[in-house]
């Protein structure tokens, strides 16, 4: 396995370097190779529509390091399956050609059961969409008033610190 990561930050040594660098570390001990792609910082060149792409695999703008990244991922056109929108990506990599992910295929054989199980709001009664709304005020309101009383106790903490 292979893991690709694209950094879209202009800073080549910054936090977002050193949160992938860090993720780089626990992929190697895994025995996972890794790849980052650095698309920050570099111009980036709006899409033309010339459709060149379409015909060769690869973008007019040889100078910006889209093609670098557009020779590792394939980006299909997004559709509609079941009300949700869905696309498919995939990968590509040197030696290996597509990799597919093993865990696609439990994660989408496991969708239509979790869709048989929660019903989506509109689908339910008026009086079943209203037990729902006094439920999720009511998890609001404890919700807040736990964080208020952890605020007021670390309050107190803090004042009882500084008086002695």
């Amino acid at each position: 396995m292979k893991v690709m990561f694209v950094n879209g930050s202009s800073h080549l040594h910054g936090t977002t370097m050193a949160a992938i660098e860090e993720m780089e570390k626990v992929f190697r001990a895994e025995g996972i190779e890794t790849e980052v792609i650095q698309v920050g910082g570099k111009p980036i060149a709006d899409c033309l529509q010339c459709n060149v792409c379409g015909k060769t695999g690869k973008c007019v703008f040889t100078d910006d390091g889209v093609n670098e990244f557009v020779e590792k991922v394939v980006v299909h056109e997004a559709v509609k399956i079941e009300g949700k929108r869905t696309m498919q990506v995939d990968i590509y990599l040197n030696f290996i050609g597509k990799f597919d992910l093993p865990e696609q295929e439990a994660a989408q054989a496991a969708t239509p059961e979790k869709k048989r199980k929660k019903k989506l709001r509109r689908e339910m009664s008026e009086e079943q969409r209203e037990i729902l709304r006094r439920r999720d005020k009511e998890r609001y309101a404890r919700k807040v008033a736990a964080k208020k009383a952890a605020e007021e106790a670390a309050r107190a903490e803090m004042q009882k610190h500084y008086r002695k």
